[in-house]
């Protein structure tokens, strides 16, 4: 409407800051609002003055632009419900439970990684934990799952459904691909994994990649791409309330230091989830996510020194041992504190 009156500035070579380009756009806007409207106030009153309705019809013409552009620009805004709003209550992360390959890490040989299946187990756990979803998310809450492709993560959906009860039309489900396991070759020789994961101890599990598979930073990659797309869905006004992720091990670690920003050294100092742990990150006040969950941790190599000091008895024990019960009882449970709105 404003071109019809006001001939269009030439693009300029210099590249202002975004700041000043923003703000020079809004007072450009006020001022071609003033004048539009000074426009209609002087073609209504000769309309009135002269009787004719062809003055009339264009003030009503020109009347029509200024109010959406004052309506779109300040009230609308105003009445908007910010994003942050529309996020969900709670994140729950969720690993799948026992599978044939964690029972037998041979089995990798001869079974694709995406087709393995859950343990008797595995399935009572997934069960277990649609128990404590149950009590976790109020009845009458929406949910919306994310799930990881794989077979047994997929069974651990379907198992989770069976101990929660949860209502049809209270929950929705996607399966999403970003969320598998990584990639730690195809068909894995049992000699060659041996040998990958003790190289893997001393490069660094975040950098080490496996032969024809992916390293942890690569997870992290898509970990991060799968974040931008959550983020996305936030903005939706039809947002539900509950957001429930079946994923792996490695997957949620990564999930989590994108998200809390965790340094890489951070990382290596936290243990795999176990089968069908539950993490949940509650929405707080400023609209950023708390984990309501404590989480294990190996000791740095100072605390490590201090713990070794403070109990020369049990020094052969921890040194020698290469278990994660053992870390479990020599490591301190933290429950992160550090948060970001990202």
């Amino acid at each position: 409407m404003v071109e019809f009156f006001f001939k269009p500035k030439k693009n300029r070579v210099n590249v202002k800051p975004h700041h000043l380009c923003q703000k020079k756009k809004l007072v450009q806007e006020i001022r071609d609002t003033i004048i539009t409207s000074i426009l209609c106030l002087f073609l209504y009153i000769i309309g009135l003055s002269l009787g004719l309705s062809i003055f009339i019809s264009a003030f009503t013409f020109l009347m029509l632009p200024t109010g959406k552009f004052i309506f779109t620009r300040y009230i609308h805004k105003a009445v908007k419900m910010p994003a942050k709003e529309r996020r969900p209550k709670r994140i729950i992360l969720i690993r799948h439970g026992q599978s044939e390959g964690n029972a037998d890490s041979k089995i990798y040989s001869h079974i694709p990684d995406n087709q393995v299946k859950l343990t008797n187990k595995g399935i009572k756990q997934a069960i277990a934990a649609g128990k404590c979803l149950k009590k976790e998310i109020p009845e009458k809450e929406t949910v919306r799952f994310f799930v990881s492709p794989y077979k047994r993560s997929r069974q651990t959906f379907e198992n989770i459904l069976v101990g929660w009860k949860i209502l049809t039309e209270n929950y929705t489900v996607r399966e999403e691909p970003r969320l598998r396991e990584q990639d730690w070759g195809n068909f894995q020789d049992y000699d060659e994994i041996t040998k990958s994961r003790k190289e893997r101890q001393l490069f660094g599990s975040f950098y080490y990649r496996f032969p024809r598979g992916e390293s942890g930073a690569d997870v992290f990659d898509r970990v991060s791409s799968f974040w931008g797309s959550l983020h996305r869905e936030f903005k939706n006004k039809n947002c539900l309330e509950n957001f429930v992720i079946v994923s792996h091990g490695i997957t949620i670690r990564m999930m989590l230091m994108r998200y809390f920003k965790w340094s890489v050294e951070e990382y290596h100092q936290l243990w795999n989830p176990e089968n069908c742990q539950i993490i949940i990150l509650e929405k707080q006040p400023n609209g950023s996510y708390k984990l309501k969950n404590s989480l294990i941790r190996n000791r740095t190599p100072e605390e490590q020194e201090e713990y070794e000091n403070e109990n020369e008895s049990n020094l052969e024990v921890v040194r020698n041992s290469e278990t994660k019960e053992h870390f479990l009882v020599a490591g301190k449970k933290i429950n992160e504190v550090r948060d970001s709105g990202n």
